[in-house]
Parts: C-alpha cells; structure tokens; sequence
C-alpha cells in the first residue's frame, strides 16, 4: 500500500509582494512616531522593547520574500518493514531418527497391580522394573540395550540361574516429515529431533557404563546431571525455533518434558546403595526410551 502526501497549495508572489509593501507604510508611520517620543524617558523605553522587534521582523519578512521558494518534496514510496524484510519462508524435509531397542522382560501382567509387585522386587535387585502398558497389558521391564546381542547374553545367564525371560523391543521407523519454514526453523526442529534420540542413547550408555565400573553414586549423578543440561539446552534452541502450535512440535516438546521429568528425578534421588541407583538409572533409560518411541510413533501417524 502507498501512501502519497498531501500536497501544499503554493502562495502567489503577489500576495507576498502586497504584505511587504502593507508592512513598509506601517514602519514609516512608527518611524514619525520615533521622532515625537525619543526624548522623553518613556521613549527610550518603547523604542527598546516595541521598535526593535518591529523593525527586526520586518528584517526578516522582506529576507523570506527575497529568498527564491524550496521545490515541494517529492513523493516517495515507503519501504518494506517489519514482516516484509524477513526471510522467505523454505520447503525442506525433517528426519525424525528411527529406534530399535532391546529390552529384557520379566512378565506380562493382566492385572496392574500384579504388575507393580514383581517391578518392585526386580528394582531390589538393581533391575529397572518398568511397567509398560500395552493394549490393555503390563510388561515389566528390567532393561535395556543398544543391540540384540547383549540382550541374549543377560538371557542366558539368567535362564542358567533358573530365571524366566523374554525380550521385548522397542521399534518406530524413520520419520520424514515435508515442512515449510525459515531456514533456521527448519535446521533448529531437525536438530531437536536429533537431541531427543542422541540423548536416550546416551542415557543407555551411561547406564552400562555405571554398572561395569562400579561407579559410586557421586560420580552416577555427575553423568546424569551432564545429560540433563544438555537436555535443557537443547529444549531452549528447540523451542526458540518451534514457535508455532501444530500436534508435531507439541509432541515433541512433550517428550522433552518427560525426558526432563525422569532425568530430574533422578538427579535428585537420595540413596547410598549402588542397587538402588542403577536400578533407578535403567528405569529412566527404559522410560525416557518409551517416550522416544511414543514421539516417533505419533508423528508417523500425522505425516
């Protein structure tokens, strides 16, 4: 939209002509006046206060006269702002990681309550005892790995020690989801949705790893606590990027929150028993890779 301004009408030079010649007899009457009044005390008085200015406004009245009139200025056309001047909008493909984790089963359970008693005996023991509901079903989960591999070595010791299992796995396929955004946007969302499946990895790994070493409870939150500020950095950029509302992103915040939630816990979780705090390092692990499933499952559904 233009916007034009309104042109001034101009004065004919006549008219400014006629005002200087009215202002001239004027003077030559005060002038007269002058001569009648200067001696006297009360003249002196007039003529600083009253001639002075008379005669320094007709100063400037003949200047303005003489001075030759500025041309109008001309018409401009504003300039893009605000909205305009931002980046045009980009269609780009977002990878959401696919997942394929391998959990150790412990029991299936109709009944929750079943369910809960048997998780709280294997988190005694160090397992992560998480219940998983499942169309109507409770799986009790006592963790989690990377591969295949290291699953069925766990069950073989286990079924030498008389101990019933079952593997369980957590699967979601790659994601491609077509968005039309900023460049930015687009690169911030990518990156969140990598952080979220970078991030349960590393959960995973830091559970291994404090039960091979051994690791005191000191040196268990350390790794957790690192976990949870790079969480936390990342939700930051994520949700910068992701300012707009639609069911992908509001998923996707969902499952920082709940990776925040578990991980929190457990930073702030008081124990000095090795058990206790790997147990509850393969809950989160188990719970935080449940969530991740549960993103990818959901934003497959919408694309």
């Amino acid at each position: 939209m233009e916007y034009r301004r309104k042109r001034k009408r101009r004065r004919s030079s006549s008219s400014t002509g006629s005002g200087t010649a009215k202002a001239i007899t004027v003077l030559a009457a005060v002038a007269v006046l002058v001569y009648l009044i200067s001696a006297s005390a009360a003249g002196t008085w007039i003529a600083e206060r009253v001639l002075a200015p008379a005669f320094t406004w007709f100063d400037e009245l003949v200047t303005r006269a003489a001075k030759p009139k500025e041309p109008l200025e001309k018409e401009k056309t504003p300039q893009p702002t605000g909205s305009s001047l931002q980046a045009s909008s980009v269609t780009g493909e977002i990878k959401l990681p696919s997942i394929e984790c391998f959990a150790l089963q412990m029991g299936v359970y109709s009944d929750k309550n079943n369910a809960s008693s048997q998780a709280q005996l294997l988190q005694q023991r160090g397992a992560g005892g998480y219940v998983m509901e499942d169309s109507g079903r409770y799986r009790v989960l006592a963790a989690a790995y990377a591969d295949e591999a290291s699953l069925k070595q766990v069950r073989t010791q286990l079924t030498a020690e008389g101990l019933e299992s079952a593997s369980y796995t957590f699967s979601a396929p790659e994601s491609i989801l077509r968005v039309t955004a900023s460049k930015a946007q687009l690169d911030g969302i990518s990156e969140g949705f990598a952080a979220l499946k970078g991030l349960q990895e590393e959960m995973g790994t830091a559970s291994l790893s404090f039960d091979q070493k051994q690791a005191g409870i000191a040196e268990g939150k350390a790794a957790v606590n690192a976990l949870l500020a790079k969480l936390r950095e990342a939700n930051d950029a994520f949700v910068a990027v992701a300012d707009s509302e639609n069911y992908v992103l509001d998923a996707a915040k969902n499952c920082f929150a709940e990776y925040d939630r578990v991980l929190s816990s457990l930073s702030e979780y008081e124990t000095d028993r090795f058990v206790d705090f790997s147990s509850k390092m393969k809950y989160t692990h188990l719970s935080m890779t449940h969530a991740y499933v549960g993103l990818v499952a959901q934003v497959s559904g919408m694309a």
